[in-house]
């Protein structure tokens, strides 16, 4: 089992530090084009007492919306997971500026369908569970 789990993580890490190699090639043509989106999917595997088992994608993604020089980078982070209790959870996080960084948005959006242990709140959660002070 140790030895299935070495060769799972040695072959995660793998993937995600040599996914480099594979990326395109900026082809060069008359004029100079720079590809200015670029988005990584990361797989997400988690579990806890809980919510039991999660499965689920984190996509980050970066670009330009102006000149690279008088232009701060954008980027965008999102995950999307699912449990094995049938909760949801899903978030957004974005950092726009735009041309010359003249306005810059951030953006925060987020989903939870679960139920807090901890704090005995969420969904199907009764009010004599919340009020439980055991």
């Amino acid at each position: 089992m140790k030895i299935r789990m070495k060769l799972l993580l040695l072959t995660i890490s793998f993937i995600v530090l040599y996914s480099h190699i594979f990326a395109q090639a900026v082809l060069k043509t008359d004029t100079l084009k720079v590809k200015t989106l670029k988005i990584v999917p990361l797989p997400i595997i988690g579990a806890n007492p809980t919510s039991g088992w999660m499965f689920g994608v984190a996509p980050s993604a970066t670009w330009y919306l102006g000149n690279q020089t008088s232009t701060s980078i954008s980027s965008a982070l999102g995950s999307v997971i699912y449990t094995t209790n049938n909760q949801l959870i899903s978030t957004a996080k974005a950092s726009t500026y735009f041309s010359g960084d003249s306005w810059n948005m951030f953006n925060r959006y987020t989903f939870f369908h679960l139920i807090s242990a901890y704090l005995r709140l969420g969904y199907g959660t009764t009010i004599s569970q919340a009020n439980c002070r055991c």
